[in-house]
């Protein structure tokens, strides 16, 4: 979730015992012949609340803070309950999409379910000055579009594909959680929503890929045409647009991304932000290549084998008409982008993912991981000017990678993170130092220049993973949000402590990151 700038009773759970003596007891049955790697840093963290939400499988994937310190977080449900849910829209099915607020002390403020009978789920939101919410995901038929939507007929889709038919999907809510607008985005093919970012002029820009439709409308906008990538060019494609603050129309709607080789299938925007001069940053993966490099792109070649993906960062003007900039982000191995992205007051970008590159770009003075043959997490910033201000690399010798990222008012990123290694590198003082279970959630910060500051293991004793970090406006807290299996999962000031799938944890920086 982008930023601008307890209702139940809440079981303390570990109120009485100091941070750290929870997490000898936790990181006790890990692996003990693996080896802890600290990285010495300036932060320290601190478990403000943690909790369970809903019930299994239930999973949340985006978070983020209003401009008063509450939480807001989403993400999806099988059906079941769902905490505080006044409020349930449509009739349910194998999964709703859920929301939830959380004032800055952990009460639950309100909880909502949107949903068809069909399957739905969030990926993204963004939170305005004035506390409205969007949020973005996959949708079915029957969602509870409202009347005059951009887009208020269900498009269709594949049946029998991973998720169904589905369209994609964008909704605004009021600080109190009620339902303003929902309009459907899609073609007669499969499509989702995995990019927002709300724009100064109130609109929200909205990315997506790996679609099947050939026929997106693109051709409705308001502002004058033709878009940047009006047709279809490869088997999956992604695609970028904007969507006007009442919802009613699209300012554009345009396909973006390299076009895919033959059978190749991925083709996705994950990543978007607005520069300084209002015009749109993209992050995106892709397997295709047709796709020219700008003159000043820091990275004009990739290196990966055909079949492979690489990431890439562009930027399309503000109308949906021209592309600006265009690099490829990645080494001769796998690379990808992770949901959302972001950018500060400056207009620089800033992008997490996943890579199997050993020759992942890095930059001098930034932190990097020693190699491993694994999958390791990547952030990195590109400045104003096209070029790669930092770059990050981050794990161990397991299955790692990033989420996020978040942005504190110094510059410095925080990334949620799936940690399968034993030991991935963390502070001396962090609250986990070894994984506890099969796989751990976590977070890391790093500084302006990418430097180390702060890293933490974060779960139990069975499957545990964070989807989603970010700071609040000041910089002063941090969430995390995921889901996990583990039964000793950490919680404190819980409203929910039974095991739910879902979870949400805030944690308070023991030394604050304060402004440029």
């Amino acid at each position: 979730m982008s930023n601008t700038a307890r209702a139940p009773s809440r079981t303390r759970l570990i109120r009485s015992l100091p941070l750290a003596a929870t997490w000898i007891a936790l990181v006790s049955c890990a692996d003990p012949l693996a080896e802890v790697r600290t990285v010495e840093g300036d932060l320290g963290a601190q478990l403000a609340f943690s909790t369970f939400l809903g019930e299994r499988p239930a999973t949340l994937r985006t978070a983020g803070f209003d401009a008063e310190g509450n939480v807001i977080v989403a993400g999806g449900t099988d059906g079941g309950s769902w905490p505080g849910r006044e409020q349930r829209l449509g009739a349910g099915g194998d999964w709703d999409v859920t929301v939830a607020k959380f004032a800055p002390d952990g009460t639950l403020l309100w909880g909502r379910v949107f949903g068809g009978p069909d399957e739905d789920y969030a990926y993204v939101s963004a939170v305005n000055p004035d506390g409205d919410i969007v949020i973005g995901g996959r949708a079915g038929i029957g969602f509870p579009v409202t009347a005059g939507s951009a887009d208020s007929e269900f498009g269709g889709g594949v049946a029998g594909r991973v998720h169904g038919a589905t369209d994609g999907f964008l909704m605004r809510l009021s600080p109190d959680g009620e339902l303003r607008w929902a309009t459907y985005i899609g073609g007669s093919g499969n499509e989702n929503t995995r990019a927002i970012q709300w724009l100064d002029d109130g609109a929200i820009a909205v990315g997506s890929g790996n679609s099947l439709s050939r026929d997106l409308p693109t051709d409705v906008g308001t502002l004058p045409g033709p878009v940047f990538k009006p047709q279809a060019g490869g088997e999956l494609e992604g695609w970028v647009g904007v969507v006007a603050a009442d919802g009613a129309s699209f300012d554009f709607l345009s396909y973006f991304g390299p076009d895919d080789e033959a059978g190749r299938r991925d083709d996705t925007v994950r990543a978007l932000a607005e520069d300084a001069n209002g015009d749109l940053w993209i992050g995106g993966t892709s397997r295709g290549r047709a796709m020219t490099p700008t003159p000043n792109a820091f990275q004009a070649d990739r290196t990966d084998a055909p079949g492979d993906s690489s990431a890439w960062v562009a930027k399309l003007s503000r109308d949906g008409r021209r592309l600006l900039y265009f690099s490829w982000l990645g080494g001769a191995g796998d690379d990808e982008i992770e949901t959302e992205g972001a950018s500060d007051s400056q207009g620089r970008f800033y992008v997490a993912g996943s890579t199997s590159s050993s020759d992942f770009p890095v930059t001098v003075g930034a932190y990097q991981a020693p190699p491993t043959n694994s999958r390791d997490g990547w952030v990195a910033r590109i400045d104003a000017d096209g070029a790669l201000g930092f770059s990050v690399r981050y794990g161990g010798d397991g299955n790692d990678g990033f989420y996020g990222p978040g942005i504190a008012p110094d510059g410095s990123v925080v990334t949620g993170a799936r940690i399968r290694s034993a030991a991935a590198p963390t502070s001396p003082d962090a609250l986990m130092r070894r994984r506890g279970g099969k796989q751990d959630g976590g977070f890391a910060v790093f500084g302006p220049s990418g430097e180390f500051r702060y890293a933490s293991h974060f779960g139990g004793a069975d499957y545990d993973s964070t989807r989603f970090a970010n700071f609040s406006p000041d910089g002063a807290r941090i969430v995390l949000v995921g889901g996990s299996a583990s039964s000793d999962f950490p919680l404190k000031d819980a409203t929910q402590t039974r095991s739910g799938g879902a979870y949400v944890a805030v944690f308070d920086l023991v030394r604050p990151i304060e402004g440029e």
